[in-house]
């Protein structure tokens, strides 16, 4: 074998060591990305239901409010607000965490 055959053939063997240990990096970062946001949703979900539960007496009548009262429209949308910041809470950084695995995996 030429002594150019020979370097050629280790500079691929070195261009696979150094691709499989990106990937092997890429995939530590999913995997981490992922239970990352399995923890995430699963304390999120935990507190939407803590505040659903809170607040069941909405979907079953007016509770102590009047039909006229307006109180209840706004007993209502706090519900709702809280439960969409709790969602907030978790989409940003999963979004985050979303777009570092791409880079890690170009």
């Amino acid at each position: 074998m030429s002594n150019a055959n020979t370097e050629l053939e280790k500079a691929f063997t070195n261009i696979r060591e150094c691709h499989g240990k990106l990937l092997k990096e890429a995939v530590k970062a999913a995997e981490q990305a992922l239970i990352d946001d399995a923890s995430d949703l699963w304390r999120v979900t935990n507190n939407i239901k803590k505040e659903i539960e809170s607040r069941q007496w909405i979907t079953e009548g007016r509770g102590p409010y009047e039909w006229d009262d307006e109180r209840y429209q706004e007993e209502t949308k706090v519900a709702f607000d809280a439960v969409l910041k709790l969602i907030e809470g978790v989409q940003h950084p999963a979004q985050l965490r979303f777009h570092e695995v791409l880079k890690a995996a170009r």
